[in-house]
């Protein structure tokens, strides 16, 4: 079984029978970190910059790597625009999840992270039949899911609710901890959207190393998740021209 639920099988802060763990490791979609391109090592890591989403939705649990569907080509097409990848075809939409997963050297410097590598959205399981206890859990990561306010994660009365989110918050710390030790430098965390955002500043505070999180960001202060083509149809584009401006700079440097 996956890491994150065999964190929730050890916690007993649910209990499922057999068929609802299946259920949910069908669904698991792993990060997708580049290895290095000179000798193929996965334990030297050559990620300079990590998106870090919210959590897989239908696309990516088809698919089986993140941002695999409208929101990854939203995303490719900005790293186009910005020089940081270059096309590969007039009118190309491939999603940067597929691109990184083939091995594009020009994008090795980018590795993308979910807070959970379970779907947070009832609708990406998409199972007729819901055991109670399954039924529950999805509930609960739900209720974290909406319940995230600014940058912080709100104080849960339910206890069920209150452990789920620290089972979360201990497995995104524990990868973000291995990640930082397979890097050959230090890599710049940019959270995308407000779950990404309180997440990660929780799991950071669990974390003895240093963490490089994108800083200094316009207003409403902090990057907006790809979906829903937000990275497109931008409100205040002066937040993703602050995004591009921090990437350049950031590979550059080094």
């Amino acid at each position: 079984m996956p890491c994150l639920i065999e964190r929730f099988r050890k916690s007993k802060v649910i209990q499922l029978d057999e068929s609802g763990w299946v259920a949910l490791a069908k669904r698991y979609v792993p990060d997708l970190v580049a290895k290095s391109a000179d000798t193929g090592c996965a334990a030297c890591c050559p990620v300079r910059v990590v998106l870090l989403l919210e959590s897989p939705h239908t696309d990516e649990v088809c698919s089986g790597y993140p941002l695999a569907g409208e929101s990854g080509s939203d995303v490719a097409e900005k790293l186009v625009e910005w020089g940081l990848l270059p096309r590969a075809s007039e009118g190309d939409r491939d999603p940067i999840g597929r691109i990184i997963r083939c091995g594009n050297s020009h994008v090795q410097w980018l590795g993308l992270m979910n807070v959970s590598n379970l779907p947070l959205q009832k609708v990406a399981y998409n199972l007729c039949n819901i055991s109670p206890c399954l039924k529950l859990l999805l509930c609960r990561f739900g209720k974290i899911r909406t319940g995230v306010k600014s940058d912080f994660l709100p104080h849960r009365r339910n206890p069920i609710t209150q452990r789920v989110q620290e089972v979360i918050i201990d497995d995104l710390a524990d990868r973000i901890r291995q990640l930082l030790r397979r890097c050959t430098s230090s890599p710049m965390f940019v959270p995308c959207g407000r779950v990404a955002q309180a997440f990660f500043r929780k799991a950071s505070q669990r974390i003895e190393e240093n963490i490089f999180e994108l800083s200094n960001i316009p207003e409403p202060g902090f990057i907006p998740h790809p979906s829903r083509r937000q990275w497109i149809r931008q409100r205040r584009p002066c937040v993703l021209e602050c995004l591009a401006l921090k990437l350049r700079t950031h590979l550059r440097s080094n």
